[in-house]
């Protein structure tokens, strides 16, 4: 994309509305606006990797350099051709959000052309979302692991309410423009960088304008860094090292260690009730079958001591870290009060983001009630999920919310299958799982769309 290609989006850009109960259109920069955006990222990066470095971090009040019409020229080339080179797995197209502090929401579409399509859409995601969950019945349904009725098929009012609530988050997260091109553009996977609730919304779910869901086009990776799409010159000799630095290699999960956790000898916990997770234990031992793994640390076998030191070996060979066992996510304290339970104890945000995995990048899979979510800020979520990425992890998989157990150990054992053959990316692999859950299992959203993955993307 060249300067005058810039400019002639802005002269020609018409910005739909999409707001809750009305609709109108107006005009917008989308130039200034995606300016804005890319600050309003950059911004975040720099705050989230000072808070995990000190604790603290005033997002509102942080003030970084401001993108130039120059800088965002040569960020919009590289990641055009970041997109070029990720569409060798497929064509690649990325989705960038920005919730205003005025309100409203862009949404920006790139491909390898540069950007592509752009809205500016009204109403509040978080609301939406609250009454989606409702919709869903995530709290009472499958409120933990434990035993809970599968529902395979829902009955004909709870389809039509589930479809109004999922019409109307993707009308929000998917609008005009955006939609269209995402339904015709041929795209095969989707880089999504979130603002605000974005991350929580089950985007696999999201209906295109033709009508198909949005897993059924694109396999759907959540950006933990705006840098793993345009690159950081600055801290790398050239772009292609940038590009290997911010990609994570799929083949590093076979070629390092596997640390398998399921079903730990919870014990008693101050303030909870841990049940035990049998499903979660076949779950485990079925992934461990899939992926050729000899060592599955279940029952007191999983205890904090044996699996911190089993991560910090992972800094040195990489691998994969899964954990089918309880998880608690806390909105407030996202650090201190969020948790995957294992065997005596909990393994807690802060103690997690203190790992130093540097060299070697494994992949995480939390199979966990809530192990996606956290406390949102204008930059994303800021979790578990986060906090294994800051320790150095490659991608992480987690739950968006409360999970069934046999509808995850049935999920999550054609995850593991789809990754160990080979020919798929971690996001990929979700993607087929998704699918066959949904297509074999139950169609139910609250079982198939259940799970995310975070970070960067793979190849």
């Amino acid at each position: 994309m060249n300067r005058r290609q810039l400019l002639g989006l802005a002269a020609t850009a018409t910005v739909a509305m999409a707001g809750v109960g009305r609709a109108w259109a107006q005009q917008a920069d989308p130039v200034a606006a995606l300016t804005e955006c890319i600050d309003h990222h950059r911004k975040y990066r720099a705050c989230f990797a000072t808070k995990f470095r000190t604790g603290f971090c005033d997002f509102s009040g942080f003030d970084g350099q401001p993108t130039t019409p120059e800088k965002l020229l040569r960020m919009l080339t590289v990641g055009g051709a970041r997109l070029e080179q990720l569409s060798q797995r497929g064509p690649t197209a990325a989705l960038l959000y920005h919730l205003r502090d005025d309100g409203p929401m862009d949404v920006f579409l790139l491909d390898r052309d540069g950007p592509v399509a752009f809205e500016r859409t009204q109403g509040d995601i978080a609301a939406m979302l609250g009454g989606l969950r409702v919709t869903l019945d995530l709290e009472t349904r499958a409120a933990t692991r434990g035993a809970t009725a599968i529902v395979r098929k829902k009955e004909a009012p709870e389809v039509a309410a589930l479809a109004v609530g999922i019409a109307a988050v993707s009308e929000r997260l998917l609008p005009g423009s955006v939609g269209r091109r995402l339904a015709s553009g041929g795209y095969e996977r989707l880089l999504v960088l979130p603002s605000g609730a974005v991350g929580q919304a089950p985007l696999s779910a999201l209906v295109l304008a033709d009508g198909r869901a949005l897993i059924d086009q694109a396999s759907i990776l959540l950006l933990a860094d705006p840098e793993a799409l345009f690159l950081n010159e600055d801290n790398f000799p050239d772009v292609s090292m940038a590009a290997e630095a911010m990609t994570f290699d799929t083949r590093s999960v076979f070629s390092g260690s596997k640390l398998l956790v399921g079903n730990p000898a919870f014990g008693k916990v101050e303030g909870w009730r841990l049940p035990p997770l049998p499903g979660a234990e076949a779950e485990i031992r079925s992934v461990a079958t899939e992926l050729a793994a000899d060592d599955v640390l279940t029952g007191k076998a999983a205890s904090q001591k044996k699996i911190l030191a089993s991560l910090r070996q992972m800094q040195e060979s990489g691998g994969i870290a899964y954990f089918a066992t309880h998880g608690v996510s806390d909105a407030v304290n996202p650090m201190d009060g969020s948790f995957l339970a294992v065997a005596g104890g909990l393994l807690r945000g802060q103690q997690i983001r203190k790992l130093r995995m540097v060299y070697r990048h494994p992949l995480v899979v939390m199979s966990a009630c809530q192990s996606g979510l956290g406390k949102t800020f204008g930059g994303g979520g800021y979790g578990l999920a986060r906090a294994w990425y800051a320790a150095g992890a490659g991608q992480v998989v987690g739950s968006l919310w409360n999970v069934s157990d046999e509808g995850t150990s049935y999920m999550m054992t054609r995850f593991a299958r789809a990754l160990a053959g080979g020919g798929e990316t971690v996001e990929g692999a979700l993607r087929l799982a998704m699918q066959q859950t949904r297509d074999n299992f139950s169609s139910d959203p609250a079982i198939w769309a259940s799970f995310t993955s975070f970070g960067n993307p793979g190849a």
